[in-house]
């Protein structure tokens, strides 16, 4: 394994149980043994939030094939880890992984060729084996009712994946191989006819698992297309795993004439057994909705396809899957996975190792050279020395062809990516109901703000914020009920007492104990469970103390814009009392004494006017004021770094409002009336400070 497994970093503290290996020094081979890892591989590891919340563990299974087993990765690369470490991070929980899955596993015990003719003294997951199936792995799940979410991956090997690379034509003479050359070979309608039979397999072993952990979600990710127009080597890998393959038209030209026929098989493959797993988990779902009287509002079951580009595939300067080189030492071929000196040693270890490298073939060679070494006691079953030779050729260089680490961190992003899709509020906290009750008031009165949240499958709940919006200004954060970290969902309010006249608009966001958040609208996650505002709400002036004093004598106030238009909403102030504003003919009524007054009105881009006088009403029963617009004068922001050179496109915003950004010579214009502001350049993440300009 990699240096540093088992230890702390700063985010993670990272708990693995593993198969511990007893790697004893075999017959000749003792002193050339150089495996210094405690472990080769690990089927249970945990993931634990250095700032963990909440200890509910969060339970992970991984059943399937060498592609779900993740062969030549180290444990950190597999994106069985990615994919932990990401909801590790999302639900800010411990999270377990359990992994069954192992190199050559077939979804059905009766659609999977046996892929070794002898057992190794003890298992491991990197060597091809035919047990335990995909459905013995599911019958292996000791804790079902605990399980939340299940990796699968099954399907290329009932398919039998030799068949990308064989010809059409039949191999008679080679009777046994580690998934190349069994039998006869197959047509393109062979390819798609045997990957279609994946699906009733798939179908039966998701029936299996949904019915038998009934609190959990399932993930099948699909296959890949391994071999593009872009692909080298594939003669070498051929020649490599089966030398005898060479002596065979067609064989020695897979990289040339022959290509095209291996590119076209491969897509269909894929093609076809991805429409199948996808087909099996529609149909599994449907089956689980009829059965399950819970009534679920969504499905527990998610196809996440799979896509390699052509200059990805095998063989590519930029390929996502490992593939085959030449020792510079030994110059003989080896795969450029992670784990190939792990295998090559638990091989020595098994009895199974071979001097006469590169392996040749000829079974009576080998049985009179005595080149291929069998250690009795760890072997005393193995008579066939071809079987041996090819075995061991296979289980060395199992990795090529396999996601590497680039390939296994698509995989780990469209797993991650399903998730989200198919079930978007399943790790995120989300609102459930919101209300907000009186809609219009006065100065003065309340309002009552009450909802409902939910953490789901989350961390825990942190807190609900109350968020409130006027007319002019941004979002702003105005009250928090801190929670205690609950999981399900719960009710709350607020009280709220607007301290002016005008629209305001109110909103919630809840926040889990990983940061996580979402809206009234439920934003983070595609609006459900449905959407419950901005609520808005009309607050107007307490009716005016001159009104209320009973006066006879009314008095009509009108305010015109600069244009000689009338001005609805402008704000009225009479001796320095607070009025009512304009109405929409920009009218306001009031009683007034007779005697002298000041009146002022204003509204926000409109400016200001007053009128001071004596108030007679035998003369005069109403005043027109004009309002006269604030002058405004240019106001140049030059942003620059500390080294005084400008910086362009800097975002400014002036009282948290954005107004633009800075132009190529680093400067922002606008056009500011005499006042104080507070101006941010956000690029920089440097506060210009607060300035008073005139």
């Amino acid at each position: 394994m990699a240096e540093g497994l088992g230890q702390e970093s700063a985010m993670y503290r990272i708990v693995f149980a593993c198969f511990v290996l007893a790697l004893t020094a075999q017959g000749a081979y003792a002193e050339e043994q150089t495996v210094s890892a405690s472990s080769a591989w690990d089927t249970e590891f945990d993931i634990i939030p250095d700032d963990a919340q909440n200890n509910d563990v969060f339970n992970v299974i991984v059943i399937g094939d060498s592609i779900a087993w993740g062969t030549g990765l180290i444990t950190e690369e597999k994106y069985s880890y990615l994919v932990t470490q990401w909801l590790a991070e999302q639900i800010n929980r411990p999270v377990n992984v359990k992994v069954l899955a192992h190199t050559g596993a077939a979804i059905m015990e009766d659609e999977a060729e046996s892929t070794d003719p002898f057992p190794y003294p003890t298992y491991y997951p990197e060597f091809a084996s035919g047990t335990p199936t995909l459905m013995e792995q599911a019958d292996m799940i000791s804790n079902p009712d605990e399980i939340d979410l299940i990796l699968v991956s099954g399907g290329a090997n009932d398919f039998g994946v030799y068949k990308v690379l064989e010809l059409d034509y039949g191999i008679g003479n080679i009777d046994y191989g580690i998934g190349l050359f069994r039998g006869w070979g197959s047509s393109v309608d062979d390819i798609r006819k045997k990957a279609q039979d994946i699906r009733p397999s798939m179908f039966n072993l998701l029936s299996k698992l949904l019915s038998k952990c009934p609190n959990s979600r399932i993930v099948v990710t699909g296959y890949y297309t391994g071999i593009s127009k872009d692909s080298k080597g594939i003669t070498e890998v051929v020649s490599t795993i089966r030398p005898d393959s060479q002596k065979l038209p067609g064989y020695t030209e897979l990289d040339g004439k022959n290509k095209g026929k291996e590119v076209e098989r491969s897509n269909v493959f894929a093609i076809t057994a991805n429409e199948s797993l996808s087909t099996a988990v529609d149909e599994a779902n449907t089956n689980t909705r009829i059965a399950d009287s819970r009534n679920l509002p969504y499905d527990r079951a998610a196809f996440a396809p799979i896509f390699f580009p052509p200059e990805r595939c095998y063989g590519t300067d930029q390929s996502w899957l490992w593939k085959m080189e030449e020792d510079p030492i030994t110059k003989t071929k080896k795969t450029n996975d992670d784990m190939y000196e792990i295998r090559i040693n638990l091989l020595k270890d098994s009895g199974i190792y071979c001097k006469c490298e590169p392996c040749i073939s000829e079974p009576q060679v080998l049985a009179s050279s005595k080149d291929f070494i069998n250690a009795e006691s760890t072997a005393p079953f193995v008579e066939d020395i071809e079987k041996i030779c090819i075995k061991y050729r296979g289980d060395k260089l199992d990795a090529v062809g396999h996601p590497n680490e680039d390939g296994a961190k698509n995989y780990s992003e469209s797993i991650i990516r399903t998730i989200r899709a198919a079930w978007p509020t399943w790790l995120q906290p989300t609102v459930q109901s919101f209300d907000v009750s009186p809609h219009s008031l006065q100065i003065g009165e309340s309002v009552d703000i009450t909802y409902s949240v939910s953490g789901n499958k989350g961390s825990g709940l942190k807190q609900v914020e109350l968020w409130r919006k006027d007319e002019t200004g941004d979002w702003q954060q105005i009250n928090t009920n801190i929670l205690a970290g609950e999981t399900g969902s719960v009710s709350g309010s607020f009280t709220d007492s607007p301290f002016a006249p005008g629209k305001y608009w109110y909103g919630v966001h809840v926040v889990d104990s990983a940061g996580n958040w979402n809206d009234q609208r439920n934003s983070n996650t595609k609006n459900i469970p449905g959407i419950y505002g901005p609520i808005e709400v009309n607050v107007e002036k307490a009716e005016s103390a001159l009104i209320s004093k009973g006066y006879e004598n009314f008095f009509n106030i009108t305010i015109l814009n600069s244009a000689g238009y009338r001005v609805s909403g402008a704000d009225i102030v009479i001796d320095g009392l607070s009025n009512n504003s304009t109405n929409h003919n920009g009218e306001l009524t009031v009683s007034l004494p007779e005697g002298n007054h000041t009146i002022n009105a204003s509204k926000l881009g409109y400016g200001t006017g007053n009128w001071s006088g004596y108030l007679n009403h035998s003369r005069a029963n109403s005043i027109n004021i004009t309002l006269m617009p604030v002058p405004k004068h240019l106001f140049t922001i030059n942003t620059v770094n500390s080294a005084g050179i400008p910086l362009a496109g800097t975002d400014i915003r002036i009282d948290g409002t954005l107004k633009g950004y800075s132009g190529p010579d680093g400067n922002f214009g606008i056009e500011l009336v005499n006042g104080r502001y507070a101006i941010i350049g956000h690029r920089l993440r440097l506060d210009l400070n607060t300035i008073r300009w005139s």
